[in-house]
C-alpha cells in the first residue's frame, strides 16, 4: 500500500514538472484543437436551441387546442343540461 502511494506521489511530481517545462508548448500546439472543439460546441448549442424552439411551439399549440376542446365540451355539456327539464314535484 505504501509503495502505491509513493508511486502516485512520484507520478504527480513528474507530471507537475512536465507541465511546468512543456506546458506553454503543449498549450500552443493544442490551441487549434481546443478552438475547433469550442466552435463545434457552439454550433451544437445553437442547433439544440432551434430544436427546443420548434418543440416548444408544437407543445404550446397542442396545449391550446386541448384547452379549447375542453372548453367546447364543457359548454356543450352545460347546454345539454340546461335543456333537460327537471321533474316537477307532485
Amino acid at each position: 500500500m505504501l509503495g502505491k502511494g509513493i508511486a502516485i506521489g512520484a507520478a504527480g511530481v513528474v507530471g507537475i514538472y512536465l507541465i511546468w517545462r512543456y506546458g506553454p508548448a503543449i498549450g500552443r500546439a493544442a490551441e487549434p484543437a481546443v478552438r475547433s472543439a469550442v466552435k463545434a460546441n457552439v454550433i451544437a448549442l445553437q442547433k439544440a436551441r432551434e430544436a427546443y424552439a420548434r418543440f416548444s411551439e408544437v407543445a404550446e399549440d397542442a396545449y391550446a387546442e386541448a384547452w379549447a376542446d375542453l372548453n367546447r365540451e364543457a359548454a356543450a355539456q352545460e347546454a345539454a343540461e340546461a335543456t333537460v327539464e327537471e321533474p316537477q314535484p307532485a
